[in-house]
C-alpha cells in the first residue's frame, strides 16, 4: 500500500533539519484571517530559527482555515555571534566568543530647583573585561533649555545645569574597546521656586531683560514707570532685589539669574506674593548683539504651576514688551496677557 500524503508530512516532521512540520491548526471559527491560497503565519515544532513557518490557507468544511502543514522559514544556519540560535539546536551562540555590550545602569529621576546644578549618577561595566568609555547626552528638554554637561563626564555621573522649568530627559552610553555600545536613560525635573517664578528666554544672543513692575507707579505703559524712572517700583538688572509692601514678610522679588550675551533664561521670583496684588510683567530689549528680530518667550508659574505661556517678536532696540499683569490669590493666581509696545530708552 502506498502511504498517504499524510504519512509523508509525518516522515518529513521527524527530520533534523526538515523544514515540513505538522501543528494543530486553529479551528475555523476562531476568527483567524486567512484568504484562501493565501500564506498564514505559524510556528514548527523545530529550535531557535527554525521556528517561524508559513502555513497555506485551505477550504475546511466550506470555511477558510491555515491547513495542519507548517513550512519552516529559515534553515539552520553555521551559528554566528548574533543573539539567535541560528542552527536551530535550542543554543544561542555556542562555541563561540562573542563580544557583549556593556552593561549600563542609570541613577534614578530627580528634582532640581532652578538655576542649579543637577548632579546624575550611572554605573557602566564590560562582561567580556573591556574597556570602556562613557558619553552623556539630552534626548529631550524644553526647546529653550541651553545648559550643557560639565566637562567632567564618567560613567559613575556628570553635573548638568537645571536652567528651564520642566524635564529635561538624559542619556548615558557606554562604548567598549569594540564598539559595542548600549544606553540608559534619567530624568531631570527641574522645578520653579517659590509662589510666584516668571521665566523668560529668548532666540537671537542679544541682551534683553525680564521686569517685574509694582502696581503703585500707576500707568503701565508710561515709558518712565520703567527702568531706571521707575526708581525701587521695577524689579530688573539694576535694581535686583527691590523692598516692596510689608516689610517681616518673604514678599519682595528677586531677579535671581541676568544673562546679557546669550538667550536667557532671567527669571524673578516672589516667595510670597501680596494675595490680590496685580504684578505687572515687562520685556525690555536692552542691547544688540546678533541683530533683529527677536522672539521673546515669558513663562509664568504660581505654586510650581505653570499658569501663561507668552511669545512676542520684537523688532529693535528700546523696545518694551509689557506681557501682561499676574494676581496670586492665595492658592492659585490668573495671569491677564497684555500685548502693548512702547520705547524705554536703554540706560547703562
Amino acid at each position: 500500500m502506498q502511504p498517504s500524503r499524510f504519512r509523508l508530512v509525518v516522515l518529513l516532521a521527524l527530520g533534523a533539519c526538515g523544514r515540513s512540520q505538522l501543528y494543530a491548526p486553529p479551528p475555523a471559527d476562531a476568527g483567524v484571517a486567512c484568504v484562501v491560497g493565501q500564506p498564514v503565519d505559524c510556528e514548527t515544532a523545530l529550535l531557535g530559527s527554525c521556528k517561524p513557518g508559513k502555513a497555506t490557507c485551505i477550504l475546511v468544511n466550506n470555511k477558510p482555515q491555515p491547513s495542519a502543514t507548517c513550512v519552516a522559514i529559515n534553515q539552520p544556519q553555521t551559528e554566528v555571534c548574533d543573539g539567535l540560535d541560528n542552527d536551530c539546536d535550542g543554543q544561542i551562540d555556542e562555541g563561540l566568543r562573542c563580544p557583549h555590550p556593556p552593561v549600563v545602569t542609570c541613577g534614578p529621576e530627580q528634582e532640581a530647583d532652578a538655576n542649579t546644578i543637577a548632579r546624575v549618577t550611572g554605573s557602566a561595566s564590560d562582561p567580556d573585561g573591556d574597556a570602556v568609555t562613557c558619553q552623556w547626552s539630552v534626548v529631550s528638554r524644553p526647546d529653550t533649555a541651553t545648559g550643557e554637561f560639565g566637562t567632567a563626564q564618567s560613567c559613575d555621573g556628570s553635573e548638568y545645569p537645571a536652567d528651564i522649568v520642566g524635564r529635561h530627559q538624559l542619556r548615558l552610553t557606554a562604548t567598549d574597546s569594540t564598539g559595542r555600545s548600549a544606553s540608559c536613560e534619567t530624568a531631570v525635573i527641574v522645578q520653579p521656586v517659590g509662589d510666584l517664578w516668571i521665566e523668560l528666554t529668548w532666540d537671537r544672543a542679544n541682551d534683553v531683560d525680564l521686569h517685574l513692575q509694582h502696581p503703585s507707579v500707576g500707568d503701565p505703559v508710561a515709558s518712565s514707570h520703567w527702568a531706571q524712572p521707575a526708581g525701587n517700583n521695577d524689579c530688573y538688572w539694576n535694581n535686583k532685589s527691590p523692598e516692596w509692601d510689608t516689610p517681616e514678610l518673604d514678599d519682595n522679588p528677586s531677579l535671581d539669574r541676568d544673562d546679557e550675551f546669550n538667550v536667557g533664561p532671567e527669571n524673578i521670583r516672589i516667595n510670597t506674593p501680596t494675595v490680590k496684588q496685580s504684578y505687572r510683567v515687562g520685556v525690555h530689549w536692552f542691547k544688540t548683539r546678533q541683530g533683529s528680530p527677536v522672539t521673546a518667550t515669558v513663562r509664568v508659574y504660581c505654586a510650581q504651576t505653570l499658569v501663561s505661556e507668552q511669545k512676542h517678536t520684537m523688532g529693535s532696540v528700546g523696545e518694551m514688551w509689557f506681557v501682561g499683569s499676574v494676581e496670586h490669590g492665595g492658592t492659585s493666581c490668573s495671569f491677564a496677557p497684555d500685548g502693548r509696545t512702547f520705547f524705554v530708552q536703554p540706560v547703562e
